[in-house]
């Protein structure tokens, strides 16, 4: 049966607009999320494997992080970085590493957004285009997103986030038809997905879960078929990506079991689990237990309205305790950062997408309360991206753009004829960082804290000054020391360079 098309007023006023509400839908979402971290991107400054990379290609070494990368089966960023760094490169290249890595999660939330609108139904209501733009917006401002935002040596890997989303949407949306082209394509994907940032390929599974879901709410068949297959596909992918690591050998396999079952268990109650869950950047235990209280209250919203509602929190928290069992069985416990982006996307998309199901279902009761509950979701939206957007400025930026100019200051007061043939620098104490939150180390954390990543920083600013790199063997680098960074030298009081 052909679906009825626009009428000519419809066309008229579409013509007049130059855009249609599924397009307008699409821009906002990008442009908001591309806005909302545009602006701290675009600062000079480098994080931790930004300077190694960057002092990689300074010293004609691009495979230093690329081999890692590949040693630990992220083989797609590990060719795109070894490309990229084939050139000596200098601190601006960061920023346009950055910005290609805010559209790729900019690209994600637009995926997502539409997502939430076709399930409700496409209905082309205000109401339903603000629902959707807020579930995109308001994932994409996530803390674990905000530090992946603004690391540069994260954007080949966010090619994982990118396509293990766009896997589970090609999955939930074409259900039922060209099934073959269906499944090579996202097969495709979801390999594509592992071997660019593994952690993140779970993440191909919460659209057709959670579509799952609402299928049953809404009494509808549910098409296993492609369910099952998704599923076998993610396992496969990862199981391929494990061999992989454990025959290249290297740190990347001996990360594996590194911790007992108790160890990891422990770890992932009082680590893990409040790092994955908490909306906030604050690790305030007052904001991580309201965060749960919240997350907990938006996966239930639905039933309040429809208690075969309960399908859709049900099928999203099957597939996120499968996830968890998984990082149980690896049992890697000082990476929480790694696991913790896919959790807390699946978490919190779910519960959006439950709160977008329940407001759309209640307008409907009461038609009403459309116009206030569409400026209050707006509302709600605009301050995550103000807010986020802050963080990003204030706790990120702010303080690693100071590092690299300390460090510029550095050595052009180390050139000098009276600078001692060798020097001892002191790396910076946490406490010293101007950050208005801190976040283990994603958030309120600067290069200079610790030696590995310090010296690399300080070959990038000899490069940027044009200065000879023979001055970073003459360093001596000390950590566990009070005091700032550099002082430990009388002829250099750094950073107190104004």
């Amino acid at each position: 049966m052909e679906m009825p098309g626009p009428t000519e007023p419809q066309l008229r006023k579409r013509i007049a607009l130059g855009v249609s509400p599924g397009w307008a839908l699409s821009l906002s979402v990008g442009v908001s999320v591309f806005a909302m971290y545009a602006g701290p991107g675009m600062q000079l400054f480098g994080r931790f494997d930004d300077y190694t990379a960057l002092a990689g290609s300074i010293q004609g070494q691009p495979g230093v992080i690329s081999d890692v990368w590949f040693q630990a089966g992220r083989l797609i960023p590990a060719m795109l970085g070894r490309w990229m760094l084939e050139w000596p490169r200098g601190i601006d290249f960061l920023v346009w590493v950055r910005l290609l890595g805010i559209a790729l999660i900019a690209l994600t939330a637009l995926i997502l957004s539409h997502w939430v609108l076709r399930q409700l139904n496409g209905d082309r209501k205000p109401i339903l285009l603000v629902l959707s733009y807020s579930a995109g917006v308001l994932t994409a401002a996530l803390p674990s997103l905000v530090s992946a935002a603004m690391w540069a040596t994260m954007t080949p890997q966010l090619l994982g986030l990118v396509t293990a989303i766009g896997a589970g949407y090609w999955i939930s949306i074409n259900s039922g038809r060209c099934m073959v082209r269906l499944f090579v394509l996202a097969a495709v994907l979801i390999l594509l997905s592992a071997f660019s940032y593994q952690s993140l390929t779970i993440l191909a599974l919460l659209l057709p879960y959670l579509g799952a879901g609402i299928s049953l709410a809404r009494g509808e068949r549910v098409r296993w078929l492609p369910l099952v297959m998704v599923t076998s596909w993610v396992a496969l992918a990862l199981v391929l990506n494990y061999v992989w690591v454990i025959t290249q050998g290297g740190s990347g396999s001996e990360r594996f079991g590194a911790a007992s079952y108790g160890e990891a268990s422990r770890w992932m109650t009082s680590e893990f689990v409040p790092v994955a869950t908490n909306l906030w950047v604050s690790t305030d235990p007052l904001f991580v237990v309201g965060s749960g209280i919240v997350l907990s209250a938006f996966l239930l919203s639905p039933m309040l309205l429809q208690i075969r509602a309960i399908w859709i929190p049900a099928f999203s928290l099957v597939g996120i305790c499968a996830w968890l069992g998984v990082i149980l069985l690896i049992r890697e416990t000082y990476v929480t950062y790694r696991f913790a982006m896919s959790t807390q996307i699946w978490l919190w998309f779910s519960a959006f997408f439950c709160l977008s199901l329940f407001v759309s279902w209640a307008v409907a009761r009461r038609r009403e309360m459309q116009r206030p509950l569409s400026v209050f979701v707006m509302l709600l939206a605009l301050g995550a991206v103000v807010s986020t957007h802050e963080t990003a400025r204030s706790s990120i930026a702010d303080p690693n753009e100071r590092d690299w100019l300390y460090a510029l200051c550095l050595v052009d007061r180390l050139e000098k004829p009276e600078t001692p043939r060798m020097i001892s620098l002191v790396t910076t104490k946490s406490s010293q960082v101007d950050s208005p939150h801190k976040r283990f180390d994603e958030i309120g954390v600067v290069s200079s804290e610790v030696a590995w990543s310090l010296a690399p920083m300080l070959r990038t600013a000899l490069f940027e000054r044009e200065l000879d790199q023979e001055l970073v063997s003459r360093l001596e680098i000390l950590e566990d020391r009070v005091g700032n960074l550099g002082e430990a030298s009388a002829s250099v009081n750094y950073p107190a360079c104004q």
